[in-house]
């Protein structure tokens, strides 16, 4: 009787991000399916004071092979209790989420800087706890360190953080935002197994402004990586979105380097006009245009993208 209580209470949804990508550097183009979100939510116990929720979410990932992967994108129970949630299993990272949440809106274009660059991760295995207040919010918590598709290379966890100072400022929506990761984990990079501490830290200032949104974020780490390997690895990004009716026109440009972006290895300029078809769907015509250190260019092209919710 429990079982059919709680399917019967699940609900369904998901999303899939559509398009077409002509490369005008290679004389590439194709039409994509890039990924697609199967979300089964419900509530498992609820009484007066707390909620027990869980979320199973299948990822259908679209790589330049041409083949598809299905991954285990969430997989969580959430303890909801007044201003806190605890969360354990394959759940967010504590950043990443939340600013995909609430400013750069546009992850069917385009990941984040520094999940593009695969620093950081939006999920992953672990434990954390996270509070909302009206002058900050904070999630901290324990996790593999890895993400959500990569096994753990030791036995070692990592630690992840966030802060988010909330500016008393009443005319716009003004932020501080603190990311701080530490973990001990073994790499093999040429036959030399690499043990030694890992560190990402990072900061951003982020302003909304009635749908004018500001952005810019620094991160820089030491032997990390999320299914690759840095030495040490540096990344800006800043971004602007413009509404317009509705709709938006946004540009972004973003740096990965090394050592304070002293030996600057890629570069990476993205900007377009998203058009809100309704609630669910989203088509946006954008540009990408990146290259490496010695200005040569790994990417130029044009993509008509597509965010469909079900």
């Amino acid at each position: 009787m429990v079982l059919l209580t709680l399917i019967a209470g699940v609900d369904v949804s998901g999303k899939a991000y559509l398009g077409y990508y002509h490369q005008f550097n290679n004389k590439y183009s194709d039409f994509r399916v890039t990924r697609v979100y199967i979300n089964f939510k419900g509530t498992v116990l609820e009484t007066e004071d707390k909620v027990l929720k869980f979320r199973f979410t299948p990822d259908i990932d679209y790589k330049s092979s041409g083949m598809f992967y299905l991954y285990t994108k969430y997989a969580y129970l959430e303890l909801v209790k007044d201003k806190f949630h605890f969360y354990f299993g394959q759940h967010p990272t504590p950043y990443l989420g939340y600013i995909m949440k609430h400013y750069w809106r546009y992850r069917f274009i385009e990941k984040m800087a520094a999940h593009h660059y695969k620093l950081l991760t939006t999920a992953d295995r672990g434990v954390s706890v996270k509070y909302s207040g009206d002058l900050f919010s904070t999630h901290l918590g324990i996790y593999t360190g890895e993400g959500y598709k990569h096994q753990e290379v030791s036995y070692g966890k990592d630690f992840l953080g966030r802060l988010t100072l909330n500016l008393p400022i009443e005319a716009a929506k003004v932020q501080l935002h603190g990311y701080g990761q530490i973990g001990i984990p073994e790499y093999t990079v040429d036959s030399v197994t690499i043990t030694d501490t890992r560190t990402i830290f990072g900061g951003a200032l982020s302003v909304n402004y009635r749908g004018f949104i500001l952005y810019t974020e620094y991160f820089t780490s030491k032997n990390a990586g999320i299914g690759t390997y840095y030495n040490y690895a540096d990344v800006f990004s800043t971004f602007v979105v413009l509404p317009v009716k509705g709709n938006c026109l946004f540009l972004r440009y973003d740096i990965l380097g090394d050592k304070g972006l002293k030996n600057i290895s890629k570069k990476y300029l993205l900007g377009g006009f998203v058009y809100r078809l309704s609630k669910n769907y989203k088509v946006a015509l954008d540009y990408k245009y990146e290259v490496d250190g010695n200005n040569n260019v790994i990417n130029n092209a044009i993509g008509l993208d597509m965010l469909v919710k079900f």
